[in-house]
């Protein structure tokens, strides 16, 4: 791919007039982070954590650094790195729902000047503007910023990981190569999927360099970090490579096949965390795909200086696209479980997408359009954000513990489906004295349910069973028909049931619960 395509349009000092000086620009990026800082840090605490994030709460709460490390090693397979500064954080500030979900809040903060950066490097200020103010209010951005888990830094990491591969390419600076050097293995630490990432920036940079040998020479930038993330990830490789095989979890990136909700869900749900086949759904699905139509069909724009990047649209079509192809074959080609939050990779090209579109149809006097595509992004931000504050989307646990102590009993115990760390959450809010148990919503066989719910349940007590997720598990099924009695509560989307145990046989009489 010659770089000629991308440098031919207006002349350099007509182009230079129309972009805000670097004072305007550095005051209207500062309101664009406070934007993102009030978005994020808004309601933070609003709802209690959920099932991923008590994953979190557990793990990062040992003794020591190396302990966690091996804790996680053992129970869970993620890369640690997230839950190792998460520790460190907790130190600090305190274990709080504030305290904890905070520092994703301030690594999505950072995610804004960062891909700044991206886009005034690629285009130029007014694209690397837009892409801030795209990321500032983008709704997965400002939902996964608002979660203790390790995608907000995902997402920088991966932003840092693209503006060094192009500054690789760009210029020969031994920072440049430490930086990627050290940004490469955090990331692949950081989650599994900082391997595509990585591998995507590479492939562009060589696509575009590889052709010519004094641009080629640059590309030898790219090995200190490969090889540390190659040599330092291999042991986490392997546990992961155990985890999966020894729990047979088959993975399915789209979860049926590349269908229509599969790419609303890659991507349009950058614009919405809940878009699907809907009305809205499908908008966000045009405006990401005609954004990356019109960044893929128009040549980048010369700047006054230095000259814009050459490759600029491959650069974000490739870092759209290659992670998603790459996640999806490994999904489908192997046992491990990848899981579908993909938007956590594709929001990051999609806001710089978006922009360079915008800015591409305002240069070529389709202003009209160019107000017409903002306005659809703009609302669908909106929108989402909107929903993310208004509407319940995790558990209230507070609620729930609120009404099984005013309805307790001694003696009673209650059953969590699925209680994989939700047992730590409950704990975590209740107040009261009555044990916890978790169920696996794996456990689909009758018989070891009966067995299961024998040893749980007291004699003569009753049994509360939350359902969080209870899948295809026939647990209430089974518990109704052991049961003398049931009374039904809910609080928000969560249903919970107390059963009544069944009184004992008479004596001489067979005791065996059907």
């Amino acid at each position: 791919m010659p770089p000629s395509d991308e440098t031919a349009a207006a002349p350099a000092a007509a182009a230079g007039a129309a972009r805000p000086s670097a004072r305007v620009a550095a005051v209207a990026l500062i309101a664009i982070v406070c934007l993102a800082a009030a978005l994020r840090f808004h309601g933070l605490a609003a709802e209690n954590l959920w099932t991923d994030e008590g994953t979190s709460l557990v793990l990062s709460g040992g003794d020591s650094l190396a302990g966690i490390v091996a804790d996680v090693a053992v129970r869970d397979s993620h890369p640690p790195l997230y839950l190792l500064l998460l520790h460190l954080w907790r130190r600090a500030l305190g274990s709080s729902d504030f305290a904890i979900r905070s520092l994703s809040a301030l690594v999505g903060v950072a995610c804004v000047p960062a891909i700044f950066l991206v886009g005034s490097t690629l285009y130029d200020r007014r694209v690397g503007l837009g892409a801030a103010l795209v990321m500032a209010v983008m709704p997965v951005a400002v939902r996964f910023s608002q979660e203790a888990r390790s995608y907000a830094l995902l997402s920088l990491l991966m932003i840092c990981v693209w503006y060094l591969a192009v500054q690789i390419t760009r210029r020969e600076r031994w920072t440049d190569a430490a930086g990627f050097a050290l940004v490469a293995p955090a990331i692949v630490y950081t989650h599994y999927w900082g391997g595509p990432v990585v591998t995507a920036a590479v492939l562009v940079a060589v696509a575009l360099n590889a052709g010519a040998p004094e641009r080629r020479r640059r590309l030898i930038g790219f090995l200190p970090g490969l090889a540390l993330m190659a040599l330092g990830f291999a042991p986490w490789a392997w546990v992961i490579a155990q985890y999966q095989l020894a729990t047979a979890q088959v993975g399915t990136s789209f979860a049926t096949g590349v269908s229509p909700v599969s790419i609303v869900g890659v991507f349009g749900r950058p614009f919405g965390a809940f878009l699907e086949m809907t009305p809205a759904g499908v908008v966000a699905l045009l405006v990401a795909l005609a954004s990356a139509a019109l960044v893929a069909a128009t040549p980048g724009r010369a700047r006054a200086a230095p000259p814009a990047t050459p490759g600029a649209r491959w650069w974000c079509l490739g870092m759209l696209v290659i992670p998603v192809v790459l996640i999806a074959a490994i999904a489908h080609l192997t046992t491990f479980w990848v899981g579908i939050r993909v938007p956590n990779l594709t929001m990051v090209p999609t806001a710089v997408i978006c922009a360079a579109a915008a800015v591409g149809l305002w240069d070529a006097r389709r202003r009209g359009a160019a107000v017409v595509l903002a306005g659809a992004v703009a609302g669908l931000c909106v929108a989402g954000v909107w929903r993310i504050y208004s509407e319940r989307l995790r558990p209230d646990w507070e609620g729930i513990t609120a009404v099984i102590a005013a309805h307790e009993r001694p003696g009673d115990v209650v059953v969590i489906v699925n209680g994989a760390w939700n047992v730590e959450l409950f704990e975590r809010y209740y107040r009261g004295s009555l044990p916890a148990v978790g169920l696996s919503n794996g456990i689909t066989d009758p018989a070891r349910l009966r067995a299961a719910i024998r040893d749980i349940w007291p004699d003569g007590g009753r049994l509360w069973l939350i359902l969080i997720s209870s899948g295809a598990s026939p647990v209430e099924h089974i518990m109704r028909e052991m049961s003398a009695g049931e009374q039904r509560f809910r609080v928000g989307f969560v249903r919970f049931i107390v059963f009544e145990s069944r009184p004992p046989p008479p004596p001489g009489t067979q005791g065996e619960t059907p």
